[in-house]
């Protein structure tokens, strides 16, 4: 007896007796294919832990000796834990204020989202004329100041000496009446002679020393980078004659806005020259290409410059409103807590608990998010101290209740999370 007592057989005689006494009960009171260890750890005391504080584990009930909490069975706080709005957390009346926490209802309503971006003043380039010389020759004389004058089509910008310009004019008046007119005519608009030029040399009957290049259209000389008495030779810019009116304001629109944006919408363009006074205009083209580099599609907005208050090269910025999105949930954008890719909420009760839930968001606007899953128009969000409420219920304490000075049946002394 002595030897069978010092024998290892002797320390598997209990879980032997809990197999044999298991082993009368009815088949359906098991799981389908349990082993029996597993049966018996069914019938084993289980671990408890705190619902705040889940690595503290206890093999019978008690506190928590950390926050004074009662322990509950694992199985109970894991369950709490997989809720598919998140684990409650509780506040006392005088601790929801103290923690500054306010509530929102989430609403139905009409969301226009608007696209903001910096823009650049350009001029549109059929309204841009370059003059280069056609033939090698000498500036006689200037007859615009420089830069910035405005000028209307035909008026003389400058007037140019070339031998081959007096041969041209020469074999243009020997072929009047001959038949030969329109070719000569012809040779003269191809070295850069006006038609109005043309028609003064035939009214003059000899050439001109000095044949005046004029401006094409009304505009303003933006260019100007010749002098009197210099030599030009072919292809060389004598001046270049730009219409202002309207201006294209490019936007750099940021390419997870362009989907929002379409042809025709209403923008508002904010110049940095003239802060206070925006201009109104359309998006009329949205280029199909963007920028390599910015990441950036260029959006046109064309501007009336009547009265050339606008400078092209400048910079300024615009706002683009978007097509309204009609009957969209919508919170406070503060309201969403972001954690990289996923977003969501801290839905208030109304009786002092709160619990996050998942949300998937839609477009921005004035401050209001469009929330297209997860919440319904009249449930109540947290907007402020939201981030205190989730970092809490993020430590799977549910039912967990935070408690300080409470206007009744507050616990003193406690302070604490609970």
């Amino acid at each position: 007896m002595t030897r069978l007592l010092q024998s290892p057989i002797w320390l598997l005689l209990p879980a032997l007796v809990l197999l044999v006494a298991c082993s009368d009960l009815a088949p359906n009171e098991g799981a389908e294919g349990e082993t029996a260890m597993e049966h018996a750890a069914k019938h084993a005391d289980p671990d408890y832990t705190c619902p705040m504080h889940t690595d503290v584990r206890e093999d019978e009930p008690g506190q928590c000796p950390i926050c004074g909490m009662d322990l509950v069975p694992v199985e109970e706080a894991e369950g709490a834990s997989d809720t598919a709005e998140g684990p409650a957390v509780e506040l006392g009346g005088r601790l929801t204020q103290a923690l500054g926490v306010r509530t929102e209802a989430a609403r139905r309503e009409d969301l226009r989202p608007r696209v903001r971006a910096p823009v650049r003043l350009t001029i549109p380039p059929t309204q841009e004329h370059r003059l280069h010389a056609r033939v090698r020759g000498w500036v006689r004389e200037l007859h615009v100041a420089g830069e910035g004058e405005p000028v209307a089509a035909g008026d003389p910008l400058l007037t140019l000496y070339s031998p081959e310009l007096v041969n041209a004019q020469r074999e243009y008046l020997r072929a009047q009446g001959t038949g030969g007119e329109a070719a000569a005519a012809e040779r003269l608009r191809a070295l850069g002679v006006s038609d109005e030029v043309r028609r003064r040399i035939a009214r003059a009957g000899e050439p001109l020393s000095a044949v005046p290049v004029t401006a094409p259209a009304d505009g303003v000389v933006t260019e100007l980078p010749v002098r009197a008495g210099e030599a030009v030779a072919v292809d060389r810019l004598l001046a270049t004659v730009a219409d202002l009116d309207p201006l294209w304001a490019l936007a750099e629109v940021s390419a997870r806005d362009v989907p929002v944006l379409r042809e025709g919408l209403e923008a508002e363009v904010v110049p940095h020259q003239r802060p206070w006074d925006p201009w109104e205009g359309t998006v009329q083209r949205i280029l199909p290409e963007a920028d390599p580099d910015s990441r950036t599609v260029a959006v046109r907005i064309p501007l009336a410059n009547g009265d050339g208050a606008l400078t092209p090269g400048l910079f300024g910025r615009a706002t683009i409103r978007g097509p309204a999105r009609e009957g969209v949930v919508t919170v406070s954008r503060q309201a969403v807590i972001r954690t990289g890719e996923a977003a969501r909420v801290i839905i208030a009760h109304g009786d002092g608990g709160f619990s996050p839930r998942s949300v998937e968001t839609g477009l921005t606007a004035d401050g209001r998010i469009a929330i297209l899953e997860g919440l319904e128009a009249g449930e109540r969000v947290v907007t402020s101290g939201h981030f205190l409420l989730d970092s809490e219920a993020d430590t799977g304490a549910g039912g967990g209740r935070m408690e300080g000075a409470d206007d009744e049946g507050g616990h003193a002394g406690h302070g604490g999370m609970h």
